[in-house]
């Protein structure tokens, strides 16, 4: 299920002095909703499909439900089983030239969040060899976001809303003041978020098949 921005309205709306458009709060709605996913990786879900790979070739392109985008890949399996994440500099240690080993991938990283990249680089076709978990944010053009995270984050994600109203300058609702502490509410329930949703995500070793909670 899905919960439109306007949602928030009533949470935001009554702290803003001057009667503020409502398209205006909406977006800012949006905006922190948006930062908040970003910043906190607490909007997962799998990825829609399985991905073929091809021999010799190393990237490959996440296509994440419609009106979101991708924030990082939080998970991954390689024909079943569980590969690690890895940056750059420790793929280096394990590799000579890791950007160029083939085999059995073993690892991912990535670059660019919308794209992953399998360490070593397949060395055989396979379909449908790649799933995943990913952590995913409302694109600019959503109009909703999952009723999970609305309920879960209400006055959290409203916190961002309002410090972003406020910090508007030369408005009827202008003031620093509140804006710095609203901002600092929302930085603050950011890092709660972040930590519960790692506890929560516990890695667990690799496994024979995928499973998605």
């Amino acid at each position: 299920m899905a919960t439109i921005w306007e949602s928030w309205l009533d949470e935001v709306m009554p702290d803003l002095p001057g009667a503020p458009a409502a398209a205006l709060v909406k977006n800012a709605i949006r905006n922190a909703a948006t930062e908040f996913c970003d910043r906190t990786w607490v909007w997962r879900v799998p990825h829609p499909a399985p991905i073929s790979v091809i021999a010799g070739t190393a990237e490959y392109a996440f296509v994440p439900p419609a009106n979101t985008k991708v924030v990082k890949a939080h998970r991954v399996w390689y024909d079943g089983l569980e590969i690690a994440p890895q940056t750059p500099e420790n793929l280096s240690s394990l590799y000579a030239q890791w950007t160029t080993e083939t085999g059995t991938p073993l690892y991912f990283t990535q670059r660019d969040p919308e794209k992953l990249l399998l360490i070593p680089i397949p060395e055989a076709d396979l379909a449908n060899a790649i799933t995943a978990e990913i952590a995913i944010k409302p694109a600019r053009a959503a109009v909703d976001i999952e009723t999970t995270i609305y309920e879960k984050y209400l006055e959290e994600i409203a916190y961002g809303a309002k410090a972003r109203m406020f910090a508007m300058k030369a408005k009827p609702w202008s003031d620093a003041k509140l804006a710095a502490f609203n901002l600092g509410m929302f930085d603050q329930a950011i890092g709660r978020a972040k930590v519960q949703a790692a506890k929560g995500h516990t890695r667990a070793r690799l496994r024979v098949k995928p499973h998605f909670y």
